[in-house]
């Protein structure tokens, strides 16, 4: 699939503030879509010059929300926002991510439309997979 024009983050997520982890928004199809995020000092999650592996689960989440908002907004429908309900093949690489580093967050959509949707998810630093997980997505209404 060709990537396509992909609206702006914030009109595709409901997070705000200092949760909303995500940077960017760098490209998207009909089957997946690519986040950047780059850790800084002032993030919410940032401890001694790292922010923990762990929070990969929450830039992984918050690229499936993206995901979602887009194809809701290309449906016409505002973006509902929803729950991660489940994590499935967690893998993390690396203890914590140095801040500064650019992260590119993947999300490919599996299975799903409406309600429940799957997504294989995966953060990179450059070519360096740091951690991959399947998230299992539950979208408000629909």
């Amino acid at each position: 699939m060709s990537a396509e024009p992909v609206p702006a983050l914030a009109r595709l997520v409901p997070h705000r503030g200092a949760m909303l982890l995500l940077d960017e928004v760098v490209s998207g199809d009909a089957q997946s879509i690519v986040c950047r995020v780059t850790p800084r000092a002032d993030s919410l999650f940032a401890r001694d010059g790292h922010v923990a592996a762990v929070v990969a689960v929450e830039y992984m989440a918050q690229a499936c929300a993206a995901w979602l908002g887009w194809q809701a907004l290309r449906r016409g429908e505002p973006p509902s926002g929803g729950w991660l309900v489940g994590l499935r093949e967690v893998e993390l690489s690396c203890d914590a991510f140095e801040l500064g580093t650019a992260l590119d967050v993947h999300a490919r959509h599996g299975f799903g439309e409406l309600r429940l949707a799957s997504f294989e998810t995966r953060v990179l630093a450059g070519s360096q997979v740091l951690a991959v997980a399947t998230l299992n997505v539950l979208r408000h209404g629909s």
